[in-house]
């Protein structure tokens, strides 16, 4: 429906009122109406991907901290790793609810990595690279695949995880030089009688006086937890506390 000329020589237009009655699915695309969207719509892609680049950003830039004096340059900083995240909320966008096309987008970042330890290998003569920082990229690309797809606590957890693990180096390493071998053992089978066993010891009465396997390996699990904390208290005061069982 054409707009007819009104106020004389002012030369202004009018739309026909009986246009304002035509439902919005009627009108044509020439309408703003149909094409313009309302103002201050934001799409909720926004908050998502306001998400992806603040936590990956947090982890690039713990790693831009770790280059520090005359220390060669590592794996990416405050650019790349929002730029990764960006891509794996990309992937996860286009993929819909494909896992398949996330996969192959995570593939490809490893390959990338790959290369990139390599080339890092190559310049490290004494070969003591580590690979942290090629693990929080992909760590990253599934913080970004994770928000896209609604799942905010697991993938600002993963973000903080890693955060919290790449900050704790020195003290985690240190941890690592104070437990010897016999300590990771003992807990070991601590974790086999608690973890391992017990959960599949049958919680039943058996013969004529009711013995139930199940209660009788729960001695042995708190018999065995007092024993192992009465170990670990020794371990702290070097000796001089602790009830040997």
């Amino acid at each position: 429906m054409r707009p007819r000329p009104i106020g004389g020589r002012s030369g202004r237009l009018a739309l026909d009122p009986d246009f304002s009655r035509v439902a919005p699915h009627e009108r044509k695309m020439s309408d703003p109406a149909s094409v313009i969207p309302a103002l201050g719509g934001i799409s909720p892609e926004v908050p998502k991907i306001l998400l992806v680049l603040f936590l990956s950003f947090l982890i690039g830039l713990e790693r831009e901290g770790r280059v520090t004096g005359d220390a060669p340059a590592g794996f990416g900083g405050v650019r790349t790793f929002p730029l990764i995240g960006m891509m794996g909320y990309a992937m996860a966008l286009l993929a819909g609810p494909q896992i398949l096309a996330v996969a192959i987008g995570f593939i490809g970042i490893a390959a990338f990595l790959l290369l990139s330890y390599s080339h890092k290998l190559s310049k490290d003569s004494s070969g003591a690279a580590g690979v942290t920082s090629e693990m929080s990229a992909l760590a990253t690309y599934l913080i970004g695949a994770l928000v896209s797809h609604e799942l905010f606590w697991i993938g600002t957890t993963l973000a903080v995880a890693s955060m919290i693990l790449l900050e704790l180096k020195t003290a985690l390493e240190g941890l690592a030089r104070r437990i010897s071998a016999d300590d990771i053992f003992t807990f070991t089978k601590f974790l086999l009688l608690t973890a391992v066993v017990l959960p599949v010891v049958p919680n039943e009465s058996y013969t004529e006086f009711s013995v139930n396997p199940y209660r009788t390996w729960i001695v042995v699990v708190a018999v065995s937890a007092i024993s192992y904390g009465s170990y670990v208290v020794q371990k702290l005061s070097k000796g001089q506390g602790g009830v040997l069982l």
